[in-house]
């Protein structure tokens, strides 16, 4: 039985379509079958990683209406359908997701009393979010996972030169007396546990155990995304 969830973000899709093609990492060509037809609508992926399981000819995915002037796309891609569950691959929202889950109190770490502060940088690197509490700083760099095997939750699904420098720079942190967390949304997975992918990029999974060495707090959170929310269920252990 699925544990007891709590929506976190409301997060409606505009449109359903089958993906075509994807010409590079941002960019995808979908034939969008709900609520209009529209064949070959070109589509921004917003997620850094490769994201195969999710982004492939054929495969169901549900968008978001993003025209804009300074855009050459009208629309985001928002999930895909893995195993007939909604995965969320738009990178856009991870931060947001992350937020609504602190400030309910569901998991990570507590931000009573504190001042949050988005987008806030330290040394080379920006982080999702800086904690300025009573007790000192405390420094939230937020992913989005989006890959699983066999139960297992994996980051990265590609070579992450940015996630590393991340972690360095939480290490660095927590050496010159702050504290510093890393959250990972396991998103739209039925993973029962998380770990760092070494087999992709055995320098970030390095490095994420000298972070846990250095006392970086880990937090891999398990939601899943039904098409208009996006609901927070418990933390995964980390293996």
């Amino acid at each position: 039985m699925m544990p007891m969830s709590q929506s976190v973000v409301a997060l409606p899709h505009d449109a359903v379509g089958t993906v075509v093609c994807r010409d590079n990492r941002f960019r995808a060509h979908v034939d969008i079958t709900e609520p209009i037809r529209a064949n070959g609508a070109s589509v921004h992926v917003h997620d850094p990683g490769r994201i195969r399981e999710v982004i492939y000819p054929g495969n169901t995915v549900l968008l978001r209406w993003a025209r804009s002037p300074t855009r050459s796309t009208d629309w985001d891609v928002l999930a895909g359908d893995v195993g007939g569950e909604w995965v969320l691959v738009h990178s856009g929202y991870h931060s947001t997701i992350a937020e609504g889950i602190l400030r309910a109190g569901l998991a990570g770490p507590s931000i009573r009393g504190c001042t949050l502060h988005r987008e806030v940088t330290r040394g080379g690197s920006r982080f999702d979010f800086l904690l300025e509490c009573a007790s000192g700083r405390h420094w939230i760099e937020v992913k989005g996972c989006s890959l699983s095997r066999g139960g297992v939750a994996l980051f990265p699904d590609a070579p992450t030169t940015r996630g590393t420098r991340h972690l360095e720079g939480l290490i660095d942190a927590v050496e010159n007396g702050d504290r510093a967390s890393v959250i990972f949304l396991v998103l739209g997975h039925a993973a029962t546990s998380f770990s760092p992918n070494s087999d992709t990029d055995p320098r970030f999974a390095e490095a994420f155990t000298r972070a846990v060495d250095a006392g970086v707090t880990v937090y891999p959170l398990r939601c899943t995304y039904d098409g208009c929310d996006v609901s927070y269920h418990r933390v995964l252990p980390v293996r």
